[in-house]
């Protein structure tokens, strides 16, 4: 079964929409309002901020991260790969 990604968008009003991996490889990748902040990669991840700073941090395997300054951002198609590279665990072959 392949696993479906999503991620949160912010949209210009404000609001926020769930997209999915395809949006997210369809989309200009190059804008910095498409970068995801450690924040963002916890909430889509499902982790805690601290294991994402941990993963960075300690170098452990994490997704691919961008240094802007003192601010750290993470490209969206980025983590889609990161976690499509995953073991999955209890499915059949």
């Amino acid at each position: 079964m392949e696993a479906i990604h999503k991620q949160i968008e912010r949209l210009p009003n404000g609001e926020q929409r769930l997209v999915s991996r395809g949006e997210i490889n369809a989309a200009p990748q190059n804008a910095i309002e498409n970068l995801l902040n450690e924040h963002e990669v916890a909430r889509i991840t499902g982790l805690s901020v601290a294991s994402v700073r941990r993963w960075r941090l300690l170098r452990h395997g994490g997704p691919k991260y961008l240094k802007i300054g003192a601010s750290v951002r993470y490209k969206p198609a980025d983590v889609a790969d990161w976690l499509d590279s995953r073991p999955v665990r209890g499915e059949a072959a």
